[in-house]
């Protein structure tokens, strides 16, 4: 199950909700992973949020592939540079397949300036919007 599409390559656009830029105006603050469960959360929340009171979460569930670079968490900045595809077996990621190209199985990868990569497979994957306040994370 998917119930959102990528467009632009930094976009997330899921029916009900305003087109979700993650480029431009959204921060990644975290990542919550439950094994038990078999489930990743990616919470990204907005930069000015007098302009924008949202935090997008990006659900994982039924986990096939799980790949972090290490300076996603050590020295990122938390901008997004683009979101997209790669099929299981390309490790070429100065490119990332649109939409388009998304096929059962693919990785969804989020890519973060200074080139590091968050990249994950799995059969269900789900976006929720909610205002910002309460964040499931601590601020």
């Amino acid at each position: 199950m998917k119930n959102f599409v990528i467009e632009n390559g930094v976009e997330v656009a899921l029916e009900g909700a305003p087109l979700i830029d993650l480029h431009n105006d959204f921060e990644f603050v975290g990542m919550i992973a439950d094994v038990r469960s078999d489930r990743i959360e990616l919470i990204f929340r907005s930069l000015d949020e007098r302009e924008l009171d949202m935090e997008v979460s990006l659900i994982f569930t039924k986990l096939e592939h799980v790949s972090v670079d290490n300076g996603v968490f050590v020295g990122q900045s938390g901008l997004v540079d683009e979101i997209g595809y790669k099929e299981a077996e390309d490790d070429d990621m100065d490119w990332l397949l649109p939409e388009r190209g998304y096929r059962e199985g693919a990785h969804f990868v989020v890519g973060f300036e200074k080139e590091q990569n968050l990249r994950i497979a799995s059969e269900d994957m789900t976006a929720e919007v909610r205002p910002l306040k309460p964040s499931r994370l601590p601020r």
